[in-house]
């Protein structure tokens, strides 16, 4: 385009990520077991189940971009039409399906503590709002690992739409529970309402 006598030019960049042939990608075998937890949890702070969004590349390239990063690592590209939520374990004999029954129990742990009258929470809460937030609709998730010395780590994320954890919202999204979910009746270690 030329404007004044000088010339500007478009340049449409893309960012590709390399992945690394040793990252395990167990998303379409765990997806749904981490959808039905989270269901499990919305049901009893009066919170709609949660649709499954059927596309979940994006997702699964945030998590493979992710292993090997400290979880605070956010890869470029982040579409702010998501809310996220991310959680990593590891352990010498790690089995991807226990994984995906505890990381909702995980995100869920920093509701012993809430204090349901306020309006915006301390960050601590922030994965567990987000995976009870009202007014979120729809969910993706992906788990991936890697072998790290004699350890496996695995790396959970989850993405939301439409997004929780908006700023004087929470009173209306995040309901307190109904009563005690069958984590907490099976779990004594499980914080109480």
């Amino acid at each position: 385009m030329t404007s004044n006598s000088h010339t500007v030019y478009y340049i449409e960049s893309y960012l590709i990520y390399c992945v690394r042939a040793d990252i395990e990608d167990h998303s379409d075998e765990l997806e749904d077991v981490i959808i039905r937890e989270h269901n499990a949890i919305r049901k009893f702070h009066r919170a709609h189940p949660l649709d499954k969004i059927t596309d979940n590349e994006y997702t699964r390239n945030r998590c493979k971009a992710k292993v090997g990063h400290p979880l605070s690592f956010s890869p470029p590209g982040a579409d702010s039409q998501y809310g996220e939520n991310v959680y990593r374990m590891n352990g010498k004999s790690l089995d991807y399906k226990k994984v995906a029954d505890l990381v909702v129990l995980a995100w869920s742990k920093s509701k012993k503590d809430y204090k349901w009258e306020q309006e915006n929470p301390e960050s601590k809460h922030l994965s567990f709002t987000q995976m009870i937030w009202k007014d979120t609709k729809k969910i993706t998730c992906a788990i991936c690992g890697q072998k790290v010395n004699s350890k496996v780590e695995a790396t959970i994320v989850c993405n939301y739409l439409p997004p929780g954890n908006i700023k004087n919202n929470y009173k209306k999204n995040v309901l307190e529970s109904m009563g005690r979910t069958a984590y907490e009746i099976e779990k004594p270690w499980f914080p109480n309402s």
